[in-house]
């Protein structure tokens, strides 16, 4: 799960977000699994971000996609 502090601002959140992730799936057929549970484990942090940044959303994806878990 990923660490945050409540004082953050969302673009902050949404840069630690994006670079855990990005660390994650360094190697994406190896560690789809562990972005998967990145993902569940975040997926309150995940929606409030495509409620707020939702035109910076498309760099989260990309990397889902490119770890296989998004078409």
């Amino acid at each position: 799960m990923l660490e945050i502090n409540p004082t953050w601002g969302v673009q902050k959140l949404f840069q630690h977000y994006r670079a855990a992730l990005a660390a994650l799936s360094d190697n994406p057929a190896r560690d789809q699994p562990a972005v998967a549970r990145f993902r569940q484990a975040n997926i309150d942090v995940e929606e409030r971000l495509r409620a707020k940044l939702p035109g910076c959303m498309g760099q989260i994806g990309a990397i889902y996609q490119s770890a296989g878990l998004e078409p």
